[in-house]
């Protein structure tokens, strides 16, 4: 590569956190164990709403959308106002309400309250469940089903961890070191994004030139063309300097390597780094 390493910030300086202790929580494993049991979930009438029960209203309203009987509700699903429906937790079968709706006057008759009934989860249902499922050979039983979904939520936390720390980790890097890039070199792999951008926006019959704000906040979170384009520059600048570092930690001589032989590497270095320096405590 032409562009060069003028200063490098040492990835082993960067601290890390030695010990971090991981837990699945209850409310998780209580989560995935309804997700077995909700095929077999029967309903029971209840006496006052809570979240999740299926309601039967009579509603009257000036409104249409408020002004009709026997509509059926799951509460807090988000069918209707956020607010209306919160409204309508604690109320009492076939109780009567007038809510405010936005400014609009509702009359609410709770006529039916249907509250889903779980049943206690069984070896059999365990069996049912996990058929074609990954992640879980070999599994026997609800004990062994708990137990695995426990291993597998660690695996994933401590998954998360190493890659949160890897990429403040990066963020250092690239913020304290120093690059010199090549007018050439950054001109070619400048060019090379802002087609790939315009070829995506083309599909939408835009052009960098032509992007709304609206898709420029959206897409890229920038105001307007001018912004996009230092915005890419600015990527291309990163796809360089992380292509360095890359290099370089690698043992490989950036002088004789070009920006694809680093786009073959992988970031597995630091992964390791990372894991072998931190002591995971699960509780």
């Amino acid at each position: 590569m032409k562009s060069k390493i003028l200063k490098l910030y040492d990835y082993k300086d960067f601290p890390i956190e030695k010990k971090i202790r991981i837990s699945c929580p209850r409310e998780y494993l209580d989560g995935k164990l309804k997700c077995v049991a909700r095929k077999y979930k029967t309903f029971a009438d209840a006496k006052s709403v809570e979240k999740r029960d299926v309601l039967t209203l009579d509603l009257k309203s000036d409104t249409p959308k408020f002004n009709r009987n026997g509509i059926v509700l799951t509460v807090c699903s988000g069918l209707f106002d956020a607010d209306f429906e919160n409204r309508l937790v604690g109320m009492a079968l076939g109780e009567k309400a007038d809510i405010d709706v936005n400014g609009v006057a509702v009359n609410v008759v709770i006529r039916k309250i249907a509250r889903g009934v779980y049943p206690q989860v069984t070896d059999a249902m365990i069996a049912e469940y996990i058929k074609g499922k990954n992640g879980y050979d070999g599994v026997n039983g609800v004990d062994e089903f708990c137990s695995r979904v426990k291993a597998l939520y660690i695996e994933e936390e401590k998954k998360n961890h190493i890659g949160k720390i890897a990429q403040d980790m990066y963020c250092a890097v690239l913020d304290n070191s120093e690059f010199y890039y090549d007018p050439e070199e950054l001109e070619k792999e400048n060019f090379a994004l802002v087609r790939s951008v315009e070829d995506e926006l083309k599909e939408e019959n835009l052009s960098i030139d032509t992007i709304s704000y609206e898709k420029c906040r959206e897409y890229f979170g920038v105001n307007d063309s001018a912004e996009l384009r230092d915005f890419l520059l600015n990527n291309t600048k990163e796809l360089i300097a992380s292509g360095l570092w890359l290099l370089s930690i690698s043992g490989i001589d950036t002088d004789k390597a070009s920006l694809d032989d680093a786009d073959n590497l992988d970031w597995s270095l630091i992964y390791d780094y990372i894991n072998d320096n931190i002591e995971f405590v699960e509780e």
